[in-house]
């Protein structure tokens, strides 16, 4: 899965750069919270979109996914800096990958 602000390139043209840091923390550690659920491992940060590598069967897991995906647009709706966005785009791919770690 991955999750990533919609329109970020363009927002950069609109606004401050320390609004725009401030916009990337606040997604970036709203979007960690993910990786706290039993299913899913946080994976890494690709500019302004996180991935994740979940376990288990798909019915499951895609229901899980979509919870976590409707709690963080919800947390976003509070706060105005976060409202500037454009959306948050969701993206989920079933099937197996590799996952490797080095030490």
């Amino acid at each position: 899965m991955v999750l990533d602000i919609r329109g970020f390139t363009g927002l950069c043209s609109r606004i401050d750069e320390e609004t725009i840091c401030e916009i990337i923390k606040e997604f970036v550690l709203s979007a960690l919270e993910i990786s706290l659920c039993p299913f899913c491992d946080y994976v890494k940060t690709l500019g302004d979109g996180v991935m994740f590598i979940g376990e288990g069967n798909l019915d499951e897991v895609f229901a899980e996914l979509l919870s976590s995906y409707r709690n963080l647009i919800d947390s976003f709706k509070d706060d105005p800096r976060l409202s500037l966005i454009d959306g948050i785009g969701l993206a989920v791919v079933h099937g197996k990958v590799f996952k490797y770690e080095i030490p």
